[in-house]
C-alpha cells in the first residue's frame, strides 16, 4: 500500500501535553504490506529519513492499516506525524 507522511504542527509541552493543531500533506510517500507490523512501518520511515535513527524501539504506533498509521513518543505524548493511505 502507497502512504503519504503527514506532518503535524504540534502545540504544547512535557508537562500540559500535547495536541496537533495542524497537518500538512508532505507529497513524500512510503511504500508498506497491506498487513504491516509497527516495527516494519518505523524501519520504514526511518529508512527514507521520515523518522529519526531514536525512533527504533522509542514510538509508539496507532491506528488501522489500510488507513492511517499515527506514530506518537510514549514518554511525552508528542505526536510525530501519520502516514495516511495515498488518496484519502
Amino acid at each position: 500500500m502507497r502512504y503519504e507522511w503527514i506532518d503535524y504542527d504540534v502545540w504544547g509541552n512535557d508537562d500540559d501535553g500535547y495536541t496537533v493543531n495542524d497537518t500538512h500533506r508532505t507529497g513524500r510517500y512510503v511504500e508498506l504490506l497491506a498487513d504491516v507490523t509497527d516495527a516494519d512501518a518505523i524501519e520504514a520511515l526511518i529508512a527514507g529519513g521520515f523518522l529519526s535513527e531514536a525512533a527504533r524501539g522509542s514510538v509508539t504506533v496507532d491506528g488501522e492499516d489500510g488507513y492511517s498509521l499515527y506514530f506518537t513518543e510514549p514518554r511525552n505524548g508528542y505526536h510525530l506525524g501519520e502516514l495516511r493511505v495515498a488518496g484519502t
